[in-house]
């Protein structure tokens, strides 16, 4: 592509073939260009980029109408390592960020946004570069925090957003310094986030607007997951076992610093998010969800979390009423989520979304089921909410739990998943949660068949229920006097005719073995993935103990 650039070298600033010269870099493929030829042309459309902002701009080779076509020219030229390596220089960054600054000023928000989405590429191409972009020498984080503060433009706000999001991707004291380090107007970075997501351009449907709610948001759940760590904070515990939940380091002086600001809005669009497609899960109100799962619902933050200053609407009710849409979708009828055609229509479903095509099930539906566990731990209410939800007075026993096509029965389907460890693991946490954190009250509603699994993985190593059928309080405590006898081991009710027998007398000798089959699955997989010690396995047991009853055959004496 030597010819290329000889192209461009051979014209002036009173060229008409500028655009159409330019026109040819972009089209050419990327690989078509000699690591050299790269290097120069980025070299001189930089310098005339500058000489066009600057007192002598008859030396350039570029007019300031021609910076939008140039910036994207080296925008394309650096998605290459190869060539590029001059673009994560400390003096280009600051080149193309005077550019960007007198491009705003002219009101050029489209040539501005090329330019610092050249950075943008750069950092990714180069992870140093983001290092770069935050040092004195470059200041980068300063500028950037504070042209977000100043625009309104979608445009600008997606792009700006982005290269913030990556230079706090992990702990540094520039993360420490936009919580703490006030700004133009005496705004800290949260305060600048919260402005923009009050912004209603930014909940318009289109893509752009999406994409920069997006963008916004990634940079925020940095801010909230990385900060309360490099502070004076403590991991948050639950009531109960002092049992750790993700993301709840926290103290409650950040409680005015960063919750008080951000999370009436984060509510606000958690409520009024319009849907584009008929997934219930896309961007940007994924990015919500992981946003609001960092932020503890503690005594102080309550009246905002349930209403009271975050707006009328229920946020426990909006969760269940995502959570059901999406299994409902994902995970139809009585499916099995391991099942090949359904993990395919997963994925087909995605194509509908602004979501990566290579996200899992794992990724989509784990936050959201946190935030739901996450709202239970803290408000009893809330926990008995999702419990008569989940498990309501009038629930139907008398059929197999796991092939129900609702709620429950595709979550206790999903404690079985081998595909889907994580989903499978935060399902559980949920229905431990609605059980009162405890391991026989939990067998005791969903059947130790369908939870001994996860019990194993939790620590819980003790037998299954006895050999005697138990009660199952009701899922609301005001009619908690309403018991009904059920089967430990299938959560379903036991018959008239079965009372005070053996749990196992009213099964037919088909369910019997089928639970045993169940039970025989569940172990084995977790002591094949290391979860549970041979010696532990209480189906090896079992079978051990049946053996023996039986006679071992290798000592007969009869030959």
């Amino acid at each position: 592509m030597a010819s290329i650039l000889s192209a461009y070298l051979s014209l002036s600033s009173s060229s008409q073939e500028v655009q159409q010269v330019l026109q040819s870099v972009i089209d050419a493929p990327s690989s078509s260009f000699d690591p050299s030829i790269r290097a120069q042309l980025i070299e001189a459309l930089l310098e005339d980029l500058q000489s066009a902002f600057s007192s002598d701009a008859s030396r350039s080779r570029l007019s300031q109408q021609d910076s939008a076509k140039a910036l994207l020219t080296v925008k394309m030229l650096g998605r290459s390592p190869s060539g590029s390596e001059q673009l994560q220089k400390p003096t280009t960054f600051s080149t193309l960020l005077s550019l960007t600054k007198s491009l705003i000023e002219r009101d050029d928000n489209n040539a501005a946004s090329e330019a610092l989405r050249c950075i943008a590429n750069t950092m990714v191409l180069f992870e140093d570069a983001r290092v770069t972009f935050i040092s004195p020498e470059v200041n980068g984080g300063e500028i950037a925090i504070i042209m977000l503060n100043e625009t309104t433009d979608p445009n600008l706000i997606f792009v700006l957003s982005r290269l913030l999001f990556f230079v706090t991707v992990s702990q540094n004291p520039f993360v420490q310094s936009l919580v703490e380090d006030q700004r133009q107007d005496g705004r800290t970075a949260v305060d600048v986030i919260a402005s923009k997501l009050e912004l209603d351009s930014l909940m318009e449907e289109s893509k752009l607007e999406r994409d920069a709610m997006s963008e916004l948001l990634k940079f925020a759940f940095n801010l909230l997951l990385h900060y309360p760590k490099m502070v004076q904070s403590e991991p948050q515990v639950l009531a109960k076992d002092d049992v750790k939940v993700l993301g709840d380091f926290w103290n409650s002086k950040l409680d005015g610093r960063v919750a008080l600001k951000i999370l009436p809005p984060l509510l606000k669009i958690y409520y009024a998010l319009p849907s584009t497609s008929s997934v219930p899960l896309d961007a940007p109100l994924t990015n919500v969800i992981h946003n609001l799962i960092t932020i503890p619902v503690s005594p102080s933050l309550r009246p905002i979390w349930f209403g009271q200053g975050g707006g009328h609407a229920d946020v426990l009710k909006r969760t269940r009423d995502i959570l059901d849409a999406s299994f409902s979708l994902f995970f139809p009828s009585n499916s099995s989520p391991d099942d090949q055609k359904i993990r395919e229509s997963f994925k087909q479903a995605l194509r509908f979304t602004s979501i990566p095509l290579d996200t899992s099930p794992n990724d989509l539906l784990t936050p959201l089921v946190v935030l739901c566990t996450h709202l239970c731990l803290a408000n009893e209410e809330c926990k008995n909410r999702i419990k008569k939800w989940i498990i309501p007075d009038n629930l139907d026993r008398t059929h197999p739990l796991d092939e129900r096509t609702d709620f429950l029965g595709k979550c206790l389907r999903m404690l079985g998943s081998v595909y889907h460890t994580t989903l499978k693991n935060a399902v559980g946490e949920m229905l431990f949660v609605v059980s009162d954190q405890d391991p026989t009250t939990m067998s005791t509603l969903f059947g130790y068949g369908h939870v001994a699994g996860f019990l194993f993985e939790k620590d819980f190593k003790s037998p299954p229920p006895s050999n005697t059928a138990t009660s199952v309080p009701s899922a609301s405590a005001q009619t908690s006097a309403d018991h009904r006898e059920v089967n430990p081991i299938t959560g379903t009710f036991v018959t008239e005719e079965s009372k005070g027998k053996s749990p196992g007398d009213d099964m037919t000798p088909e369910e019997k073995e089928r639970e045993m089959e169940k039970l025989f699955v569940l172990f084995d997989r977790l002591e094949k993935t290391g979860s549970l010690p041979p010696d532990q396995n209480p189906m090896r047991k079992i079978i051990q103990q049946s053996m023996q009853q039986d006679g071992n055959p290798g000592s007969s004496n009869d030959d």
